[in-house]
């Protein structure tokens, strides 16, 4: 221990008149951390004549000094007593004792007195003291900006002029605590799906003051909650899909591969929703994550669908169940092609027409009409297939319009009637054209000769016709 002192020793005389000499005061300093019974100071003093001894005394004092100071009236030495220990900043700064050298012969006579000054310096014994620290886990969001406060750790040294600051004990990646004010903010993007992120953390702070000598420590745990911030995502986000008009109904379309990253429910829980247009509502549904065909079966043949280039756009809304909720759009392009499933449909299976003998080449016989539901809707062609002999034939038809007519002279009295197979076929009604698999329906013809009736004493100018049959 190491004391600063300024001592002056004088000798003096104990005479018997009353008589006295001021010693000049000393002044020492002693560490607040003195230990009990540890030596102060020792006062120096004789007196002169031979044989006598002196003794020493307090005769006053500042407040508490000889609380923490006890004088030797033998020795003249002062040390620090038992109680109380002394604190540099919660006592005085010093303490004065006003202390009487006299031979102890004649205790009336004073023969010097002089003040001790004890200063007392202060000595780093505190260690830093945590007035807040938070007592509950914190739970924060993921996602949280770099540089956000989280919590803020207080403490403070009651050593007069010194300071604390804060430390982790352990290294921390994701976060950061200010040296000077305690501040723990976030130093690392924190995301919850991220493997190499801890769900939870116990983080050790480490107070300490200004020479490192004095420390303490607190603890703190943060939880890192989950945020929806991811939408489901599937294995492909759209779809081209060509099927055949006849395809059956509840055939499958497609099963959608969708998942969510996000780390807990029900942020994770995915839903599928077809989103549906007028036009196909009935045509497709969707179970859970499987698109079907149905209740309704496709059809290329509606002229609503050649405007929309016969395909369907669907659209499958995928969505989460977090808050809010998050969704993605899954695009389903079905190109639908076309069958021939329809044969030609006429009005009747047989037709009856008539015609006048000697009629002139290209006279309407007759007209036969017939029907094809698929698209291009009656989109067909006729052909005489049978009956129709001689060189050149008595009949021919238009294959466009199904128009029956003379290509040869008629005389009743040669022939009266004639039989005839008409072929109707439907054109251009398979994806790939394939004469082998058209579809075709026969139509059965009978076409009567009509004579021309002549009155007698008729000119040949007022000829009158008489029909027996009408054109159907």
């Amino acid at each position: 221990m190491t004391y600063s002192s300024c001592v002056k020793q004088d000798m003096c005389h104990l005479v018997t008149v009353d008589y006295s000499c001021d010693c000049v005061g000393v002044s020492v300093s002693v560490a607040e951390n003195t230990p009990s019974s540890a030596f102060i100071y020792a006062i120096l003093s004789r007196d002169p004549d031979l044989g006598q001894e002196v003794e020493f005394l307090i005769l006053n004092s500042s407040t508490n000094a000889t609380a923490y100071f006890a004088l030797d009236p033998h020795s003249g030495v002062i040390s620090k007593t038992l109680e109380p220990l002394l604190d540099y900043e919660t006592d005085p700064k010093f303490f004065q004792l006003v202390i009487a050298v006299r031979n102890r012969d004649s205790l009336s006579l004073e023969s010097c007195v002089g003040t001790i000054t004890i200063n007392i310096q202060n000595v780093n014994d505190e260690s830093p003291v945590l007035i807040y620290k938070p007592d509950a886990p914190l739970i924060i969001n993921e996602n949280l900006p770099v540089g956000t406060k989280l919590a803020k750790f207080t403490a403070t040294d009651r050593d007069i002029e010194d300071t604390v600051h804060y430390e982790f004990i352990s290294i921390q990646k994701e976060f950061a605590i200010n040296e000077d004010f305690g501040d723990v903010t976030v130093a690392y993007p924190l995301d919850y799906e991220d493997v190499t992120t801890p769900k939870s953390w116990v983080l050790y702070v480490r107070v300490y003051d200004n020479e490192r000598t004095h420390s303490t420590t607190g603890t703190f745990t943060v939880i890192l909650q989950d945020v929806n911030d991811n939408p489901p995502r599937c294995s492909q986000d759209i779809y081209v899909i060509e099927l055949p008009e006849n395809i059956p109904v509840d055939t499958s379309l497609v099963s959608l591969t969708c998942t969510d990253l996000d780390g807990t429910i029900p942020n994770n829980n995915v839903t599928y929703h077809l989103i549906k247009d007028t036009f196909s509502n009935k045509t497709f549904t969707l179970t859970k994550n499987e698109l079907k065909i149905g209740p309704m079966h496709l059809d290329y043949d509606n002229s609503v669908f050649s405007e929309m280039d016969f395909k369907y756009t669907l659209f499958i809304r995928v969505s989460d169940e977090g808050i809010p909720a998050l969704s993605t759009i899954i695009r389903i392009i079905l190109r639908v092609s076309r069958i021939n499933e329809h044969s030609p449909i006429g009005t009747m299976m047989a037709f009856t027409f008539s015609v006048f003998e000697n009629s002139p080449i290209d006279t309407l016989v007759g007209k036969i009409t017939y029907t094809d539901g698929d698209w291009p809707f009656n989109n067909i062609q006729y052909a005489i297939v049978g009956g129709n002999f001689g060189i050149p034939p008595k009949f021919y038809i238009e294959s466009d319009s199904g128009m029956i007519k003379l290509l040869n002279s008629v005389d009743r009295e040669t022939v009266s009637q004639y039989k005839i197979a008409v072929r109707i076929t439907d054109v251009a009604n398979d994806a790939l054209p394939d004469p082998i698999r058209q579809r075709s329906s026969t139509a059965q013809v009978t076409i009567h000769v009509l004579v021309v009736e002549i009155k007698e004493g008729t000119s040949s100018r007022h000829r009158k016709r008489t029909t027996h049959s009408t054109l159907r």
